[in-house]
């Protein structure tokens, strides 16, 4: 999955993307309105290493293959895949941070996937359930030495509560985003960093260029019917003139379209801070937005042609209780999918968090190297 999440083939680029990638041949045969995937061909060569003989007397070629650079691989444009670009950016975003949701023993682990680190090894923390017969099933998070070498001495770091801990953690992550300084700098940065970017600025010279080429192609053209008028060229010559400077002009708008996905997304960039604003109003509610679970449900009326709407009146016998294991898994369903949004906010911050063994939390906060950190007290351990 994760050698799928990084392919190039099903990550949905832009036609002005692409056109930068492939040959120029292939870039004017592409659509301006369509994405693509990219595939990537000659990317491996094969070094000789010699010749090595067989039990059976026969001789061998011993090969070995190594990778080019990427500079000499060969792109080749392939039908968009169907994933939405959000969905692949934040695939691709998880990947990258080792955030994969993992899910054990009817349980999510919102810190397992290396967002929670031990201090005393720097190994990343792992899940450990504790079911007793007959009694309360605990979750802790340990360090990883301790399970592969079956013994705790194995590391000075103790088991934690897995409930405790990441609810600490999403209180460090609420308050961040309840400051909307803390977020809104950190997404100003990620759009000014791709704002800055070489391609995005080629892309608005090379506009900017073409645009202005444009306006001295209908220049020339008048030009061109004026000295015919006057007598200066045969209408042939004004025929072959016209013709270069239609073929230049298609060739130029081809290319402005090509290039309007890259202009649009600099005007979105220029136009974050303010959906930035906007956007954290409502930020932390629907992080932690956990909806009530009840203990029963009402049944509804069937929609018939004397009731379309299905208007029914509550009473007794439309109300249902339900099981104790039916409000149980639902309540566990509500809390996943809460934490799995936590998940997504630990990727978008950059959040990296590391336990000592008494308890205290040290967070770190934006891209390595150059991260906001914040330490969290222990305030009491299981």
């Amino acid at each position: 999955m994760r050698v799928s999440v990084k392919r190039d083939a099903y990550f949905p680029h832009t036609c002005s993307k692409v056109a930068v990638l492939v040959a120029p041949g292939v870039a004017e045969r592409l659509d301006p309105e369509r994405s693509y995937g990219v595939s990537w061909a000659s990317r491996h060569d094969w070094k000789f290493l010699g010749r090595e003989r067989r039990p059976d007397g026969r001789y061998r070629d011993r090969r070995k293959r190594g990778e080019k650079p990427r500079e000499e691989w060969l792109a080749l444009p392939t039908p968009d895949a169907g994933v939405p670009r959000e969905v692949a950016e934040r695939a691709r975003r998880n990947v990258e941070l080792r955030v994969s949701p993992h899910k054990k023993n009817r349980r999510f682990w919102e810190l397992s996937g290396g967002v929670l680190r031990c201090a005393e090894c720097g190994r990343a923390m792992v899940d450990h359930t504790v079911a007793p017969k007959g009694r309360k099933t605990h979750y802790y998070y340990v360090c990883p030495k301790k399970v592969e070498e079956e013994r705790r001495s194995a590391c000075p770091n103790r088991n934690h509560r897995a409930g405790e801990l990441e609810g600490r953690v999403r209180d460090f992550a609420l308050r961040l985003i309840e400051n909307p300084d803390t977020l809104r700098e950190q997404i100003e940065q990620q759009a000014r960093a791709e704002r800055e970017s070489k391609p995005w600025l080629r892309d608005a010279r090379e506009a900017a260029s073409a645009r202005e080429r444009l306006a001295k192609l209908e220049i020339m053209e008048d030009n061109y019917r004026d000295q015919q008028a006057e007598g200066l060229i045969t209408m042939a010559k004004l025929c072959e003139k016209l013709d270069g400077v239609r073929e230049e002009r298609e060739g130029l708008q081809v290319r402005l379209a090509m290039l309007a996905d890259g202009e649009s997304r600099l005007r979105e960039l220029e136009e974050l801070p303010l959906l930035v604003e906007e956007y954290l109003k409502d930020l932390p509610y629907l992080v932690d937005r956990m909806p009530v679970i009840r203990e029963y449900e009402t049944i509804g009326a069937e929609r018939t042609p004397d009731n379309p709407l299905g208007i029914y009146m509550l009473t007794p016998e439309r109300i249902r209780l339900l099981p104790e294991e039916e409000v149980a898994k639902r309540r566990r369903a509500a809390e996943s999918a809460r934490d799995a949004r936590f998940r997504e906010l630990y990727a978008m911050l950059g959040l990296r968090a590391a336990i000592h063994a008494d308890g205290t939390l040290d967070i770190a906060v934006g891209a390595t190297g150059e991260a906001t950190k914040g330490v969290m007290p222990c305030d009491g351990s299981g």
